[in-house]
């Protein structure tokens, strides 16, 4: 994952620490909205199920975001293909460019496996995370629907739960606190 990083375009990046960091997929950073990024934190209802979702952005991640908007046309969404369409295709076609350009970047880097794409880093975060034992906090990050009981009465998980999963994933991408 290093050697990605290292050799990723600015937007590249900000996609693979955003499906590290926040568990997003192909389809989560096509619409992904620049009002969702508040400070430090992401937030917003997940489009596939309706479910809040909410994480701590790492420093590495806001700067990235920070170097795509510097670069940004001003338009409601952060990320769009060179043409200003959506990264993926809402309309039942099978435009994905997340998936295009991933293979692109794993290919130039030497680390081509097959099986691996790029919501491999959804799978990465919910699994490292994980390792928390805080499920709940997890689940709110990935935007995953809970129909649990506990849910029902649940109103809400605590900030610092979402960041200690965070920086979890983050401390074993790259060592240290933030």
């Amino acid at each position: 994952m290093q050697k990605l990083l290292k050799h990723a375009s600015d937007e590249m990046r900000a996609w693979i620490l955003l499906g590290l960091n926040c568990g997003y997929g192909n389809t989560d950073l096509s619409v992904l909205r620049v009002d969702m990024v508040k400070g430090v934190w992401l937030k917003e209802v997940r489009n596939k199920n309706g479910a809040e979702r909410k994480a701590w952005l790492w420093p590495e991640t806001r700067k990235a975001l920070k170097a795509v908007l510097a670069k940004h046309d001003g338009g409601e969404r952060v990320f769009q293909t060179a043409h200003g369409n959506t990264l993926v295709c809402e309309d039942g076609g099978r435009r994905d460019a997340v998936t295009g350009e991933f293979a692109k970047l794993k290919k130039a880097c030497g680390c081509d496996r097959k099986g691996v794409g790029f919501y491999s880093f959804r799978h990465m975060c919910e699994t490292i995370g994980g390792n928390v034992n805080d499920q709940v906090a997890v689940d709110h990050i990935m935007g995953h629907a809970d129909e649990s009981m506990a849910a029902v009465y649940r109103e809400r998980v605590f900030d610092a739960r979402i960041r200690k999963v965070c920086q979890h994933v983050r401390e074993w991408l790259f060592g240290g606190e933030a």
